[in-house]
């Protein structure tokens, strides 16, 4: 059985017509990798002996983990640089706060340094998926 994805004309007003036939490759491509996840996933979930039947669930599980992945790459870069931001503030409230005794502005910034590495990691912790 084919399966035919239908898109609204009117929100392909500025696609030309390659890039109309170039986004029915990529659908065609994500459809099959949908299909391939759903397949594995029911193969792991069935017992030994049981005949082979995707389940509207699988299909689900396949499709939000592929949108999952898709999400997850488009923060990738900005989660690097909060978690490089995180270790030079560390870095840097380890220089600072030996240096208490040079005056207390040192020790303001280690101070800083310390809650602001702290806050970024429990960001991070808490927003890594």
């Amino acid at each position: 059985m084919d399966f035919t994805v239908h898109v609204e004309d009117n929100k392909l007003t500025s696609f030309t017509d390659s890039s109309k036939a170039e986004l029915g490759l990529k659908l065609n491509g994500i459809a099959n990798d949908i299909v391939d996840e759903a397949t594995r996933i029911e193969r792991s979930e069935r017992g030994d002996g049981n005949t082979a039947e995707v389940v509207r669930n699988d299909v689900v599980k396949a499709a939000s983990l592929f949108t999952r992945y898709i999400e997850r790459r488009k923060g990738k870069k900005t989660f690097a640089v909060l978690e490089i931001l995180g270790s030079l503030s560390g870095l840097l409230a380890g220089i600072f706060l030996p240096m208490h005794d040079k005056g207390v502005s040192y020790l303001i910034f280690g101070v800083i340094f310390i809650l602001f590495s702290g806050a970024l990691a429990v960001y991070l912790i808490n927003n890594k998926d």
